[in-house]
C-alpha cells in the first residue's frame, strides 16, 4: 500500500509532486535516446532503406505489443500495492534498456525485437503507475497547468538535449553515449524517492465492474465513448512522429541533423501552444482545429509529390505544432472525465483502457508499416503518410466534438477544463 498521501490537501505539499514532474520530465531525455536515436542508429547498421523501415517496425511492433499485453496485469498490481515502487520499477526496467544497448553494441540493431519487448514492458510499468500518481497528486483545477507545464518543459529539453546527443552520436559511438543517458536514468531513480502515494479507499480494480459503472451515468459513458474512440486512432500520432524520423534520416542521413530539426521544431511547438492557450478559449477552438487539420493533410499530400528536405521538414513543423496542441487538451479531458464525476476509485481502470486502446492502434499502424517495407514501394510509403495524416485530422475532429457537445454547455462545463494562459500557469 505504500504512503498514504492526503489528495484534500496536496495543494500545500509541492515536493511530491515537483519530484513527478522532474522524473517525468527526465523520462524525456531517454525517451529521445531509446526512440529518436536508436531509429536513428537502426538507419546506419542497415543495408537499404527497406531494411531500416522494416527493423523499425518489428522494434515498435514488439514495443506497442508488450505495453499493451503487460499493461493489464500491471495496472492490477499498482492498484493493490505502492504505486511509488511500480512507478521505480519502471525507471530501473527503463535503466535495463539502456544497458542492453551498452552491451549489444551494434547487435542492437538487428534485435530491435527484444529492445522493443524491453522498452514496452518498462513502459507499461511506468505508466501504470504514473498515470494514476498523476490523478491521485495532482487536483482537477490544477491539471491543465499541470499537463501545459510537462509539454512546455519537456519541448524545452527537446530543443537542447537532441543537438547535444546527436553531436555525442557523431563524433564518439552509440554505446559511450548510453553511458551517460545511464547516469541519468541512474538520478532519476532517485528523484523518485522523493515521491508519495495514496491507495484510494475501496479502491479494487476491476475492468468488467468498472464497465458496469460507467454504463450506468449516461453523461460520463457519452464523453468515454469519445475519448475511447479518440484512443483508438492515436496510434497515428506515435506513427507520424517514426514516420518523420525515418524520412528525416533517408534524406539527411545524420544523428546531428535529426536532433537539430527536432529542437528547431520543438522550439516552434512551445510558441504555438502559449498563442493558443493565450488567445483562445476551450470550447471554442473549432477554427484551429480546422485550419490545423487541412494544414496537415495539405502537407502531407505535398510530400507526397515532392518528397525533399523541405517538404520533411515543413510537414515536420506543421504536425509537431498540431500536435502539441491535441496532445495538451486531450490529457486533460481524458483526465478529467472521471474526477468530474468523483469515480477517483476508478482511475487506474480508466487509464487501462485508454493505454490498452492506443498500443493496440499503435502495433495495427506499424503492422503497416511493416507490409510496406515488404512490398519495397516508395510510393506506398509517401501514400501511408497520408493516411496518418488522415487520422490526425480525425482526431481534431473528434476533440472539437467533444468540446461543442460537452465544454461550450454553461451547465456541464467544469473548472478543471479551462486552460490557463502562460501568464496564469506562472502564478
Amino acid at each position: 500500500m505504500g504512503f498514504q498521501y492526503n489528495i484534500s490537501n496536496n495543494s500545500n505539499d509541492t515536493k511530491p509532486r515537483t519530484c513527478m514532474l522532474a522524473c517525468h520530465m527526465i523520462a524525456t531525455i531517454v525517451n529521445l535516446f531509446v526512440n529518436t536515436f536508436l531509429v536513428a542508429y537502426i538507419y546506419d547498421k542497415n543495408a537499404s532503406v527497406y531494411d531500416y523501415i522494416f527493423n523499425v517496425s518489428i522494434y515498435n511492433i514488439s514495443a506497442y505489443a508488450a505495453m499493451a499485453i503487460f499493461y493489464i496485469p500491471l495496472s492490477y498490481i499498482v492498484d493493490k500495492t505502492n504505486r511509488v515502487g511500480m512507478f521505480r520499477v519502471g525507471l530501473i526496467m527503463r535503466s535495463a534498456l539502456v544497458i542492453l544497448v551498452i552491451f549489444c553494441g551494434e547487435k542492437i540493431a538487428k534485435l530491435t525485437w527484444l529492445a522493443g519487448i524491453v522498452n514496452g514492458a518498462s513502459d507499461a510499468t511506468y505508466f501504470a503507475s504514473y498515470n494514476v500518481l498523476k490523478q491521485e497528486m495532482v487536483s482537477r483545477k490544477k491539471m491543465s497547468n499541470y499537463s501545459s507545464t510537462t509539454y512546455i518543459i519537456s519541448k524545452l529539453i527537446e530543443v537542447v538535449c537532441p543537438i547535444a546527443l546527436g553531436a555525442l552520436i557523431d563524433v564518439s559511438t552509440f554505446s559511450s553515449v548510453a553511458f551517460i543517458v545511464l547516469i541519468i536514468c541512474a538520478a532519476q531513480v532517485g528523484m523518485s524517492f522523493g515521491i508519495k502515494s495514496e491507495k484510494t479507499i475501496n479502491s479494487c480494480f476491476n475492468l468488467r465492474s468498472y464497465f458496469k459503472k460507467i454504463k450506468q451515468n449516461n453523461e460520463v459513458f457519452s464523453k468515454l465513448k469519445i475519448i475511447y474512440l479518440i484512443c483508438a486512432i492515436y496510434g497515428s500520432s506515435a506513427l507520424v512522429t517514426m514516420l518523420i524520423n525515418i524520412c528525416i534520416m533517408i534524406e539527411y542521413g545524420s544523428s546531428f541533423s535529426l536532433g537539430a530539426i527536432t529542437s528547431a521544431i520543438s522550439i516552434c511547438a512551445i510558441i504555438t501552444l502559449l498563442l493558443v492557450n493565450k488567445f483562445s478559449k476551450p470550447g471554442n477552438r473549432s477554427g484551429v482545429y480546422i485550419v490545423c487539420g487541412i494544414l496537415v493533410i495539405l502537407s502531407s499530400i505535398i510530400l507526397l509529390f515532392d518528397f525533399s528536405q523541405i517538404t520533411i521538414v515543413v510537414f515536420n513543423l506543421i504536425t509537431a505544432c498540431t500536435g502539441i496542441i491535441y496532445k495538451v487538451e486531450f490529457d486533460i479531458y481524458r483526465n478529467g472525465v472521471l474526477k468530474e464525476a468523483g469515480l477517483y476509485s476508478e482511475i487506474s481502470e480508466h487509464h487501462t483502457v485508454v493505454e490498452v486502446l492506443a498500443n493496440i492502434s499503435r502495433v495495427i499502424f506499424f503492422a503497416v508499416l511493416l507490409l510496406i517495407s515488404l512490398l519495397q514501394s516508395m510510393l506506398a510509403f509517401k501514400i501511408f503518410i497520408i493516411v496518418t495524416a488522415i487520422f490526425l485530422s480525425l482526431i481534431l475532429i473528434l476533440i472539437m466534438i467533444f468540446e461543442n457537445k460537452f465544454i461550450r454547455c454553461p451547465a456541464i462545463r467544469p473548472e478543471s477544463i479551462v486552460i490557463e494562459t502562460s501568464s496564469e500557469m506562472n502564478k
